[in-house]
């Protein structure tokens, strides 16, 4: 049985139980750790605050407001993934590697948490304090990635894998702190879709594109050095 950590994977708090902790993806186990709890209390986390309400034996009340602080620079092993003589591959990628489907899934739980899930051989191509939107329930995060693995090869198979890594990228590469570099790499990602995607959708009028246009340019002019704004 083969073993590799799995860094900053989050899928909620605290720990929870059979079956969310734990779950098949594949011919993969990947398994939250004992510690999971401590281990994501490290996680890089915006800046938010948190209110809580106290009412006294005499009906008086009282809140309290706490803030809490971003962290930042943290790489946490969180989880584990296990394996016994897989034939699996991954597909999303140029040279389909023969890594028992590693990077595959770092990718499809990436895309589900908007954390760069990854294993210890590629975390300096990445930032810890980087993340984005997440596409699931922090709880079904697991089972999701168990139903996304088995239709792998349609994303390939309609080129549409390129969008996936693209949109991790935006989400959460290191280098895409500014927001001109995010916004490409979205935007190419949706390119991607709309053109090898058989669907169907309406096309916006010349006219309202302008007006969109001017709309957003009012905004981006609105800051002086928008290429120095990070993230909260």
């Amino acid at each position: 049985m083969k073993t590799v950590d799995l860094f900053n994977l989050y899928v909620g708090e605290p720990l929870a139980d059979l079956p969310w902790s734990e779950y098949e993806i594949g011919g993969l186990t990947v398994r939250l750790k004992d510690d999971y709890d401590d281990k994501v209390a490290q996680l890089s986390q915006p800046k938010h605050e948190v209110a809580s309400l106290t009412v006294s034996p005499t009906g008086s009340t009282t809140i309290t407001k706490d803030v809490k602080h971003s962290r930042k620079d943290t790489w946490q092993a969180t989880a584990t993934v296990s394996w016994k003589n897989s034939k699996e591959k991954s597909f999303l990628s140029h040279e389909e590697p023969n890594d028992g489907g590693l990077w595959d899934l770092c990718n499809l739980l990436t895309f589900l948490t908007g954390r760069r899930v990854t294993t210890t051989e590629y975390k300096s191509r990445y930032s810890p304090d980087a993340y984005g939107d997440y596409a699931v329930a922090d709880i079904e995060t697991l089972k999701a990635a168990a139903l996304a693995w088995q239709h792998r090869n349609c994303l390939v198979s309609k080129n549409l894998h390129i969008a996936l890594l693209l949109y991790n990228e935006a989400n959460t590469a290191i280098n895409t702190t500014t927001l001109q570099v995010r916004a490409a790499l979205y935007s190419t990602a949706l390119n991607i879709i709309l053109d090898k995607h058989e669907m169907t959708y309406q096309k916006v009028s010349k006219s309202i594109r302008k007006k969109i246009k001017e709309e957003i340019s009012n905004v981006l002019n609105r800051f002086e050095q928008i290429e120095d704004l990070q993230p909260d």
